[in-house]
């Protein structure tokens, strides 16, 4: 299998992202789609909430658009680039070689995480090879054709008496499998010889031969029935279908993962820009007490007060500006692109207060779209599948055997021969036989155990994050009345201070206070838009909030 260099490619299309995994000589294979802007929320939930099962949709595209996997630091002009319209390049990331600075909105995250993370392109190549595990097991009752030629040429001598031959031969072996278990063989064979001898008193010889012979199995016992052997290809299908969830999963907590590494890059950068302007307002502090103490109304000691008050902040500054490039650094690793660039977060904090659904909507939402609540259903039909054979591996093999060959001669007189029995045979013993049964009876229980353990823990983890977005929606609100009163409550100090009936140590303990509550309020909207998002997560509606799609392969005949 030939693999282009261009493995995973992605285009902006008209607002959305197609994220496309594995392009084999003109195929396409699993992609994901994912938007600029995610659904609103309760939209989404009310969408998701319609179906009962989760689906694996058919691939549907008109349009394919590609770039290579390193576009963002290409050196190329996008409006010469007649390839894309004027609303794909808005949708682009805006990127400056110059200063190797990125501004990229939190859609753009999730389409360079979807798009250059290593593990959802290790996910997508394992897609390779899981596929092609199904394929096999889909050829299950395909005929098998093994043609053969021949030719071989011989000499020998016995005293004077050379003698050569030369044969021909020609023929193939058809067998195929059937969902009953029986199997049928026919095997042709052609063959043609010529001989000649150094003595002229002998004649040479030539011969040509046909033979056709039909072979008939049929289990009556054990390996008989249609349910026993389609069993393999029915635990193929449902394997396959927990590799796409393995797929689902991984999108799901690297476009979370990624998210939330955003949110933590913004509260970085806002802090930053807190601690600048508190240090703006002590050094502004420190103005205004230099020309009390000019003018006589303070005493030149409350200098030292001011002048350690702007030392402090710039420290906090300077451990500001070093979380914020240990934040960038975590984000890059995360959409594994040039550890260089430098990326600027400029997505607003904006707080949603959509109405969350009922406690159990949620729980029947999550057990209708978790990829592991999922996958566990498919591994208690895989164990069932499981137990099935094991069962069918201790039975007595009673078979039924026919043949029939035919042999057709230039030399001597046509052959035919027709038979028919019946072979039952047992082995003894063996106790693997009673150990695989007794171990798919275990596996059962073990994953019926786990089902029921994971189906308690949804509801657990569902409740604690509803509970979370509850209390944290409340402390936003809480945190933005303590700052707005911060502010107030500096502003009238400040106003006092003018008028000297306040002091220095009083406006700096109330500039902390406002820069105390601002962090406040920032944390309480981060902590609540990723309560959110882990909300997303534990219902298993990370994809559908991002509109990002999981299809599978075309289907298989």
């Amino acid at each position: 299998m030939v693999l282009r260099e261009d493995l995973f490619i992605a285009r902006a299309i008209g607002g959305a992202i197609a994220v496309i995994g594995i392009v084999n000589s003109g195929e396409w294979g699993d992609f994901a789609q994912a938007a600029p802007q995610p659904r609103d929320r309760q939209t989404t939930l009310n969408m998701v909430k319609q179906s009962v099962i989760y689906r694996f949709p058919e691939v549907k595209h008109n349009r394919r658009f590609e770039i290579t996997n390193n576009y963002l630091f290409a050196n190329r002009d996008l409006e010469n680039n007649s390839r894309i319209d004027e609303s794909e390049q808005r949708s682009l990331p805006y990127f400056n070689e110059d200063d190797r600075a990125i501004a990229l909105t939190l859609a753009d995250i999730v389409i360079l995480a979807v798009q250059n993370n290593r593990n959802i392109k290790n996910a997508y190549l394992q897609r390779i090879a899981d596929r092609e595990n199904l394929a096999v097991e889909l050829d299950k009752f395909s005929p098998n054709i093994t043609p053969e030629a021949s030719l071989s040429v011989g000499s020998s001598d016995l005293g004077s008496l050379t003698t050569n031959t030369a044969q021909l031969g020609f023929g193939a072996i058809v067998s195929i499998a059937l969902p009953t278990g029986a199997e049928i063989i026919a095997e042709w064979e052609t063959s043609g010889i010529a001989q000649n001898n150094s003595e002229a008193a002998i004649d040479d010889e030539t011969g040509l031969q046909q033979n056709i012979e039909l072979r008939f199995s049929q289990p009556l016992l054990r390996g008989f029935g249609r349910e026993v052997n389609i069993a393999s290809i029915e635990v193929a299908k449902l394997s396959e279908q927990v590799n796409i969830l393995d797929l689902k999963s991984t999108l799901i907590e690297t476009v979370s993962d990624a998210i939330v590494a955003y949110r933590n890059l913004v509260r970085a950068q806002e802090q930053v820009e807190i601690e600048r302007l508190s240090l703006q307002r002590a050094k502004e502090l420190l103005e205004i007490n230099r020309v009390l103490i000019e003018a006589g109304r303070r005493a030149p000691i409350e200098m030292v007060q001011s002048q350690t008050n702007v030392a402090n902040q710039e420290v906090r500054v300077l451990e500001a500006e070093n979380d914020l490039e240990s934040r960038q650094l975590a984000l890059i690793e995360i959409l594994d692109i040039d550890q260089q660039t430098k990326i600027t977060a400029i997505e607003q904090l904006e707080i949603e207060e959509a109405e969350l659904p009922k406690e159990q909507e949620l729980i029947d939402l999550a057990y209708q779209n978790r990829p592991d609540f999922l996958q566990a259903l498919l591994a208690l039909e895989i164990a069932e599948f499981d137990l099935l054979l094991a069962e069918d591996n201790r039975r007595w093999d009673l078979d039924l055997e026919a043949s029939y060959i035919s042999g057709l001669r230039t030399d001597t007189e046509d052959t035919n021969d027709l038979r028919a029995g019946l072979n039952l045979s047992r082995e003894f013993g063996d106790r693997t036989l009673q150990r695989d049964l007794e171990t798919s009876r275990v596996n059962i229980l073990q994953e019926q155990n786990r089902l029921e353990d994971l189906r308690e823990t949804i509801k657990i983890e569902v409740r604690d994050r509803i509970r979370d977005v509850n209390l944290l929606r409340r402390q936003v609100e809480l945190a933005r009345t303590a700052k707005e009163l911060s502010a107030q409550k500096l502003a009238n100090e400040r106003e006092l201070l003018k008028l000297g009936r306040s002091s220095i140590a009083e406006i700096v303990r109330f500039q902390e206070d406002l820069v105390e509550a601002t962090n406040a309020e920032l944390n309480a909207k981060i902590n609540y838009l990723n309560a959110l998002t882990q909300l997303d997560r534990t219902v298993g509606i990370t994809l559908d909030t991002w509109e990002i799609t999981v299809e599978a392969f075309p289907k298989l005949d």
